[in-house]
C-alpha cells in the first residue's frame, strides 16, 4: 500500500488504530486511511473484517465510502471516504455545543443515512456525535460501523450488548426480548441532547453505573426556553422507553424540525472554518507508531481472511 497511497498527518485515533490523511498514487485523490495493528488487535480481526463487509455494501451520500483494503507487514490499511472537518464531536469540544439550526441540519442528513440503512435491514448500534463526520463541504456523513449488525427475516431482533454506555437504548442493557432498528432511533434522541448541550445525559457518571440507570429512569428531555418546541418533540418521539412506538427514520424526515431544514447552504461552512482556525494548532499524535522494515529475514507474512469462517466460528454478529 505505501506505493499506492502517499500517508500524510494524524487526524484521528478509533478503537482499533489511527487514522490518517492520505492521498492516492494514482489519482491524487485525498482519503482518509485507518491502519490497524492486528497484533494489538488480534481477537477483534473478525470485528474488522465484518466492519469492511458492511461498508462495502453501502452506497448512499450520507454514509462515509469505503473503497480499498490492505496489508502491510501486520497492518491492515483501510482506504476510505476523506471527511476533512472531522466528527460533530470536534465542533462541540471547540464551540461546546451546536446553535439548533445547525443541529437540526446534521440530525437531518443523519437520519437519511438511518433510514437508507435501515432500508438495507441494517442497524448502527453506535450513533453518537463522534460517529458523525463533517466534510470540507459542510456534508454530514455517518461513519464507524465497527459494531453494526444485520437483520433478517428470519432473525429480525439482536440480542448482543453493543454500543457506548451514554447512547445506548435500555432494551440493549436489558436485553430481555431482543431489539431491532429503533435502537438507533433511541441514539438518535441523546445524540440531539448532545449537539445542543455539550453531553449526553448522564454523562457526568461512571460509564457502568449510567449503564444500571438508564432502564430505570424516566426517559431523558429537554427543558428551557432556550429550545425550541420543535426540538423538545423531536427528543421526546425519539426517546420513547417502549422501542415500537419511536418513529421510523423515514416518519422523522417528515417532522416539523427536520422537513423545514433548508439545504442549498451548509450551515456548517462558517462553522468549518472557525474550527481549523482555533484547532490547527493542535495536532493529534498517533497511538501506535508505523515502523515498517522494508528489508527483514524470514519468510514473508501472507494473511488469509476468511470472513465467513472467522464470523461463523466466533459468532460475531
Amino acid at each position: 500500500p505505501m506505493n499506492l497511497v502517499h500517508l500524510g498527518e494524524c487526524i484521528g485515533r478509533g478503537n482499533f488504530g489511527d487514522v490518517y490523511k492520505g492521498e492516492l498514487v494514482k489519482t491524487s485523490q485525498v482519503v482518509a486511511v485507518k491502519i490497524i495493528d492486528l497484533e494489538k488487535s488480534e481477537d477483534d480481526i473478525p470485528v474488522l473484517i465484518q466492519e469492511i463487509k458492511f461498508l462495502k455494501g453501502l452506497k448512499s451520500p450520507y454514509i462515509t465510502n469505503c473503497y480499498e483494503t490492505y496489508i502491510k507487514d501486520v497492518t491492515m490499511w483501510i482506504v476510505m471516504e476523506y471527511c476533512g472537518a472531522g466528527s460533530c464531536a470536534d465542533f462541540l469540544k471547540c464551540f461546546k455545543k451546536l446553535d439548533e439550526r445547525v443541529v437540526a441540519f446534521i440530525l437531518r442528513d443523519t437520519v437519511r443515512g438511518l433510514e437508507y440503512l435501515h432500508s438495507m435491514n441494517k442497524v448502527h448500534r453506535d450513533v453518537k456525535a463522534a460517529n458523525i463526520l463533517v466534510t470540507d463541504h459542510g456534508q454530514i456523513k455517518l461513519a464507524d460501523f465497527g459494531v453494526s449488525g444485520q437483520l433478517t427475516e428470519t432473525m429480525n431482533k439482536k440480542e448482543t450488548f453493543v454500543g457506548t454506555p451514554f447512547w445506548m437504548a435500555p432494551e440493549i442493557i436489558l436485553r430481555r426480548d431482543g431489539y431491532n432498528e429503533k435502537v438507533d432511533i433511541w441514539s438518535l434522541g441523546i445524540t440531539a441532547i448532545e449537539l445542543v448541550t455539550g453531553f449526553p445525559p448522564y454523562s457526568n457518571e461512571e460509564p457502568m453505573r449510567a449503564i444500571f440507570e438508564i432502564p430505570d429512569r424516566p426517559a431523558p428531555i429537554l427543558t428551557g426556553d432556550q429550545f425550541s418546541a420543535h426540538l423538545k418533540q423531536f427528543v421526546k418521539d425519539c426517546l420513547n422507553k417502549e422501542p415500537s412506538r419511536r418513529p421510523s427514520a423515514k416518519a422523522l424526515l417528515k417532522t416539523k424540525l427536520l422537513y423545514k431544514v433548508k439545504s442549498r447552504y451548509s450551515p456548517m461552512l462558517p462553522l468549518i472554518t472557525e474550527k481549523k482556525s482555533k484547532m490547527q494548532r493542535f495536532k493529534k499524535k498517533p497511538k501506535f507508531s508505523l515502523n515498517f522494515e522494508e528489508k527483514r529475514s524470514g519468510q514473508d507474512i501472507h494473511w488469509n481472511f476468511d470472513p465467513t469462517v472467522k464470523l461463523t466460528s466466533l459468532q460475531i454478529s
